[in-house]
């Protein structure tokens, strides 16, 4: 299960990479193959 679900990551970072996509959907994208509880530090940093 971990598995395939860490070859379904890679493999949508992959596509998105080669499509040119924004860098931040791509954060909130993959942010959501992350546990809730284990996402804090994960958010974009933000410029002033």
């Amino acid at each position: 299960e971990d598995e395939a679900r860490n070859q379904v990551l890679i493999i949508t970072s992959i596509k998105n990479i080669m499509r040119g996509e924004n860098p931040r959907v791509m954060t909130e994208l993959l942010s959501s193959f992350v546990h809730p509880e284990q996402r804090t530090g994960l958010a974009p940093e933000r410029e002033a």
